[in-house]
């Protein structure tokens, strides 16, 4: 058996901030082994059975309340390792995020000490920037590096015909108390990646409907935002999966485990104005958009919409468009190697409304060259364009990416950092040195205190929406 772990984080939170959608990288993976006859199965520890409608609001309450415990002491690290001692696995695959790496490393430890012979393979945004790190870990035995299913599928083939994997590409262990690192492995042709394996969940049948809703239509990103970790897995060079398996894989989902809301997970959906446009006409030819609460949700920027290619999306059930603002000063986008500006913002987001959608906005602050005047700039954008979600994050140093050279460059974290710290609402580890620690503190919770306000002018309008859309289930059940 080979069982596929996404770890708890959220969750260790709080009880109603667990990430339920199906984690469709270790469904990508499981697919590619249950072609090769393997026994595999997808454990999703960061489930909750609590219902709720995520605000960002939420998590910034939660993370102050999961900072001052300690993780080893959460109840789901009980009911995690009695699943893993049922499934008796012989091989576990972690996926790890950079905010989920101290929960990673104590379930690795958690793992030996059910089984000091279980192989444990992590693969992911962190691995693949810092196997080294991982590999320090005595309880982890390889990393898979970069794009997973081709290199884990070969791991997993060594291993149960009890071979090494010294030769194998896109892997890094330990070899004679050396870190090996095998050659990269060329990236996939998205023709030969199969559909994510939903239906191998554990605990299948405790899952909701729209838990298996995330579709990812494309891989990797052109453009070099300084703070985005995407292209150190999947490239700059972006690949396209064919339109009609796109629409092929949604009405396949919904057949299946009656999904209706969906969530298109790749970093910018509309980078190909034609292809984002064929997509949502197969859903309409398909008639997937008469499906009663069909709907959904898609991210992309700002400069690469207009209303021919809104109103075709929102033809085809789109119910939210989420655009990545970070800032509202000209100058900060210039320095985030953004590619448009304020005057472009604004005119999405207007146009955005203008066909009735959801209008989600997404923003940063806490720059290391970012001063306060600046940030109220991005507190202003926010107000003007009274987006129905809004969700401020304040900068973290994810690995390999420039932000986080530059923050080492000078000096943000000489004696290293704390991952657990480095999450979507952290400490502000990377406010300019010219501010204090009271006045970065002051900042912070006056910005946030705005952001509050703002969120709470249109929430209700938001959660009301949402509550139409599945009132549609219950009408036609």
């Amino acid at each position: 058996m080979i069982l596929l772990i996404n770890p708890p984080w959220f969750i260790l939170e709080n009880a109603k901030l667990g990430q339920n959608s199906t984690p469709l990288g270790l469904c990508y993976l499981a697919a590619a082994i249950a072609k090769r006859n393997y026994r595999v199965a997808i454990l999703n520890a960061d489930r909750t059975d609590e219902k709720y409608y995520y605000e960002w609001t939420k998590e910034v309450d939660a993370f102050e309340s999961f900072r001052s415990r300690h993780i080893q002491d959460h109840p789901v690290w009980t009911k995690l390792v009695d699943k893993i001692k049922l499934s008796k696995p012989k091989i576990v695959g972690i996926t790890i995020r950079t905010p989920a790496v101290e929960s990673s490393l104590y379930l690795c430890e958690l793992i030996k000490k059910i089984d000091k012979d279980i192989s444990i393979v992590v693969g992911g945004p962190h691995p693949t920037a810092l196997p080294e790190e991982l590999l320090s870990s005595e309880h982890i035995d390889f990393v898979v590096r970069g794009e997973g299913e081709d290199t884990f599928v070969e791991f997993v083939e060594n291993a149960m015909h009890g071979h090494d994997s010294i030769g194998v590409r896109g892997l890094s262990y330990r070899l004679d108390g050396n870190i090996v690192h095998n050659p990269d492995r060329p990236l996939m042709n998205m023709s030969d990646v199969p559909h994510p394996a939903k239906n191998l969940m554990v605990d299948l049948d405790k899952h909701d409907q729209d838990d298996f809703n995330p579709i990812m239509t494309s891989r990797g990103c052109p453009y070099r935002c300084i703070f985005c970790a995407s292209a150190n897995v999947w490239s700059r060079n972006v690949r396209f999966r064919d339109p009609i398996d796109v629409v092929n894989e949604i009405a396949q989902t919904h057949e299946r485990f009656d999904t209706r809301f969906f969530s298109f997970d790749d970093d910018t959906f509309t980078l190909n104005k034609e292809r984002c446009m064929e997509i949502c006409r197969l859903i309409v030819q398909f008639g997937l958009n008469k499906i009663p609460g069909f709907r959904w949700t898609s991210n992309t920027r700002p400069e690469l919409l207009s209303p021919d290619l809104l109103d075709c999306m929102k033809s085809a059930g789109c119910a939210a468009v989420a655009i990545g603002i970070e800032s509202g000063n000209n100058g900060i986008l210039k320095r985030l190697r953004k590619s448009y500006t304020t005057e472009q913002i604004r005119a999405a987001a207007a146009m955005i409304k203008q066909t009735g959608m959801v209008l989600a906005g997404q923003f940063i602050i806490g720059f290391p060259f970012e001063t306060e005047s600046e940030m109220w700039d991005t507190v202003k954008l926010a107000e003007d364009i009274e987006a129905e979600s809004v969700k401020l994050s304040i900068a973290t140093p994810l690995p390999k990416t420039e932000l986080y050279d530059l923050a080492k460059e000078k000096g943000y974290f000489p004696d290293g950092i704390n991952w657990s710290d480095v999450m979507l609402h952290n400490d502000g580890i990377l406010f300019n040195k010219i501010y204090s620690e009271d006045q970065k503190n002051r900042i912070m919770e006056d910005i946030i205190s705005e952001f509050r306000r703002i969120q709470e002018k249109t929430i209700k309008d938001k959660i009301g929406r949402i509550e139409q859309y599945e009132s549609l289930y219950k009408l036609e059940n």
